[in-house]
């Protein structure tokens, strides 16, 4: 196996004499993630915005350009503060490819349950599932709103990537 000794050599693992097992104690770090997620993952991939009061329909949130050909993890998430008595406030993430047209999006919406004199309850999506996908130079991944914002409304989101193989399908 030597992705695993390369991993062990990386990591500083000590290794037993004549073999290729770890020697090391039972309790510690340990490597949790999966090895294609987690071993030459590259950073520096990612955008954070918030918006507050009215804005358009379809207002880009945050948004980050592929460099190069490579398989990706896409992380990201959101968190809308409404003020007004709306049913639903929804944002959808996208994937443009490199002519600019929409090549994959997802919507996900916020539904306000409660509303009274204090404040507005509302439930967001459990979880938005880490993906992994191959993409190509030049494509985009944003996150952007579908409905105008009204004045005192707040929509935060944030996509984070990480950079796994450099391989060309």
């Amino acid at each position: 196996m030597p992705s695993l000794a390369k991993l062990l050599d990386c990591l500083k693992w000590p290794r037993g004499r004549g073999s290729s097992q770890p020697v090391g104690p039972i309790f510690g770090v340990h490597p949790v993630a999966d090895p294609e997620v987690a071993f030459g993952w590259q950073g520096y991939l990612f955008s954070n915005a918030t918006l507050v009061g009215p804005q358009a329909a379809n207002t880009v949130i945050a948004s980050v350009t592929i460099p190069d050909d490579c398989f990706y993890c896409i992380d990201f998430v959101y968190n809308i503060q409404p003020q007004t008595a709306q049913s639903i406030r929804d944002i959808k993430l996208q994937i443009l490819d490199v002519a600019g047209v929409v090549a994959w999006e997802q919507r996900f919406a916020a539904i306000i349950s409660q509303i009274t004199a204090v404040g507005i309850t509302m439930s967001s999506p459990v979880a938005i599932p880490t993906l992994r996908l191959h993409l190509q130079s030049g494509m985009i991944v944003r996150v952007t709103t579908i409905a105008a914002m009204v004045s005192g409304d707040i929509v935060l989101g944030s996509i984070a990537l990480r950079k796994l193989y450099e391989e060309n399908l």
